[in-house]
C-alpha cells in the first residue's frame, strides 16, 4: 500500500479527575525520527508512547505532543473532604516546623497544586493509548489519501519509463546496422590506402563494435526493475524505501545506456528517462 509521509491526527480521552489530548504530526523524513512533547515528568510514560509511534510508521519525523488536563481533579477533592483535611494538616505541621507563625490557607493550598490531583501519571497510559491510537489513525487517513494519488503518480512515471525503453529496444537493431556500415566504409578506406592492411580486421572490428553496443543486459534489469517498482505499488506494507532502491537502480543502467550507445537518439531518450527517475525520486520523498 502507497502512503504518504505526511499526515495529522488528534485524539482524546478522559481519565478520572482529567482528560489527556493527543496531536500528532508527520512529515518527510528519510528515516524514523520520532519526537515528543508533554511527558517529561514520567520517563517510562513516554518510552511507552515513544513505543507506540513507533510500532505505528516506519518512516517519516514523526512530532507527538500530550496535554494532560487535571482541572477536574478539583471537583473530586472537594468530594473528598478527608483528602483535603491531610494535605491542610500537612500545611500546618509544616509551617509550625519552620517556626513560622502564619496559619495555613485555602489559598495556600490553590497555590501549592493541592487541588490538581496527586500528579501521579502511572494510572494515564490505559487514556492516554486510547487518544494516542486515535491520533495515530487520524494520521493514517491522511496517509492513505495522499498515498493513493502518489501511487497514480508513480504508476504513470513508470509505465512512461516502460514505453521509452520499448522505443530503445526497436532502435538498437538499426543502431547496429548503421555503427557497421560507417566501420565498414572506414576501414575500406584504409584497405585503399594500405595494401598490406589484413581484411580480416574488418569482421573483427564489425564483431568487436556490435559487442559494445550490446545493451541487452541494461534493457532488461531497466525491464525487470519497471516491473518491481509497478509490483511494488500495487503490494502491501511500507514501499518507500524499496521504490528508493529501485530509482537508483534505473539511474545507474540508465546512466550506463547513454555511455555505451552513442547514437542521437538513444541519448536523448536515455536524458528523457532520468528527468522520469528524477520525477520518481522527488515523489519517492513523500512515500512510507
Amino acid at each position: 500500500m502507497v502512503r504518504s509521509m505526511t499526515g495529522f491526527g488528534e485524539g482524546r480521552a478522559f481519565f478520572p479527575g482529567g482528560q489527556i489530548g493527543a496531536t500528532i504530526k508527520v512529515v518527510n523524513h528519510r528515516y524514523l525520527s520520532v519526537r515528543l512533547r508533554g511527558l517529561k515528568e514520567d520517563k517510562s510514560l513516554e518510552n511507552k508512547v515513544e513505543k507506540l509511534l513507533k510500532d505505528s510508521f516506519s518512516r517519516g519525523r514523526v512530532e507527538a505532543e500530550i496535554d494532560v488536563d487535571r482541572t477536574e481533579a478539583r471537583a473530586d477533592l472537594f468530594a473528598d473532604p478527608e483528602e483535603l483535611k491531610k494535605k491542610f494538616d500537612s500545611l500546618r505541621m509544616l509551617l509550625e516546623r519552620l517556626g513560622l507563625e502564619e496559619k495555613p490557607s485555602i489559598d495556600h493550598l490553590i497555590s501549592l497544586g493541592a487541588f490538581e490531583g496527586d500528579g501521579k501519571t502511572e494510572n494515564l497510559w490505559p487514556s492516554l493509548r486510547e487518544a494516542l491510537e486515535e491520533a495515530v489513525e487520524e494520521v493514517r487517513s491522511d496517509q492513505e489519501r495522499e498515498g493513493e494519488h502518489l501511487k497514480g503518480e508513480l504508476g504513470g512515471f513508470f509505465r512512461e519509463l516502460q514505453e521509452y525503453r520499448a522505443q530503445v529496444v526497436e532502435l538498437m537493431p538499426k543502431v547496429v546496422e548503421k555503427k557497421k556500415e560507417r566501420l565498414t566504409e572506414r576501414l575500406n578506406e584504409l584497405l585503399e590506402k594500405e595494401a598490406g592492411f589484413d581484411e580480416g580486421r574488418i569482421e573483427e572490428e564489425v564483431a568487436l563494435l556490435a559487442e559494445k553496443l550490446d545493451l541487452d543486459e541494461e534493457l532488461s534489469r531497466i525491464a525487470a526493475h519497471l516491473e518491481e517498482g509497478l509490483e511494488a505499488l500495487g503490494g502491501e506494507g511500507s514501499v518507500g524505501k524499496k521504490l528508493d532502491f529501485l530509482a537508483q537502480e534505473l539511474t545507474r543502467e540508465i546512466n550506463t545506456l547513454g555511455a555505451k550507445c552513442k547514437d542521437e537518439e538513444v541519448q536523448s531518450i536515455s536524458v528523457e528517462m532520468k528527468l522520469i527517475v528524477e520525477k520518481i525520486k522527488e515523489q519517492i520523498r513523500n512515500v512510507e
